[in-house]
């Protein structure tokens, strides 16, 4: 059996599934799984390349009406809008967008905030800034727990809308280990490069969220399967923002655009180390 696709949203899989049945008469193995459905096929189908090359077309445009077609067409539609009481929304949200790495990264940054507006800024800066002096270099957790600081509303807002997003989706597909390992990983080598151009006043999860674009672009332009749906433009949209970290200080907005930067090159380069990995796992498993 060969995995064709897995979708946290199990409409697709089930669309893409349909759609199979209805053009070439081959059922799909249907897996559901907590990171998402799963569809297989037999290796040995007469419809074998041909089926892979319409899982890849499929991969890139989910949302082609020819899928929701073939859905309405076997009168199965009634099984993708499930009711749910009301009362579990919330539940269900923060099960879907927020598993809980990614919740809980969310409300450190949150609760950190809300702290600083009963507190003051201050006692919150000098515990979480990144190592200034000799005796603070031997204080581990300040090489990352600057990502958790923010300085403004707006500032922690923009960080944590990409965060859940890109961050759920590579937990619930990769796991919180996977993501726990990219969070340090981004916030370190953000953070040196960080302080090296301009010292280690910053705060901010921008270079971990730079790293996390980075690694979903790479594997949204190169994965044969890729959990991210990614918008046309989105990597013009980085390079504008890129461009406007620049801009922004004539304004008289500090950026950290050292942070940017290096997050989003170790985030492409941890795309391409996944992508390896995923693509000799695939070949050991053939």
């Amino acid at each position: 059996m060969k995995l064709l696709l897995q979708s946290e949203i199990g409409a697709l899989a089930l669309h893409f599934r349909d759609y199979i049945r209805n053009k070439y008469g081959v059922e799909l193995k249907l897996q559901q799984t907590e990171q998402g459905d799963r569809l297989y096929i037999e290796e040995d189908n007469p419809y074998f390349a041909d089926i892979l090359q319409e899982s890849e077309q499929f991969l890139q445009n989910p949302f082609d009406p020819r899928y929701e077609q073939a859905s309405w067409q076997a009168g199965d539609i009634g099984v993708y809008q499930p009711k749910q009481k009301s009362g579990l929304f919330l539940v269900n949200f923060w099960q879907q967008y927020c598993p809980p790495f990614t919740l809980f990264i969310s409300l450190v940054c949150i609760g950190l905030y809300v702290l600083a507006l009963f507190i003051g800024d201050e006692p919150i800066f000098l515990a979480m800034h990144y190592p200034a002096y000799y005796d603070e270099e031997w204080q581990i957790w300040r090489y990352v727990s600057h990502s958790l600081v923010h300085l403004s509303l707006p500032h922690l807002l923009l960080n944590l809308t990409f965060w859940i997003y890109l961050g759920h989706i590579i937990e619930k597909n990769l796991g919180w280990v996977r993501l726990c390992v990219l969070y340090l990983s981004f916030a370190l080598f953000s953070g040196i490069a960080q302080n090296w151009a301009d010292g280690p006043a910053f705060f901010g999860l921008s270079g971990v969220v730079y790293g996390l674009i980075g690694y979903a672009l790479v594997l949204d332009r190169f994965a044969k399967q890729s959990w991210f749906i990614l918008p046309s433009g989105f990597s013009l949209m980085i390079v504008v923002g890129l461009i406007s970290g620049f801009v922004a200080p004539l304004v008289g907005i500090n950026v950290g655009n050292a942070a940017h930067i290096s997050g989003l090159i170790v985030g492409l380069i941890a795309g391409v180390v996944e992508l390896c990995y995923q693509r000799l796992k695939a070949t050991s498993m053939t």
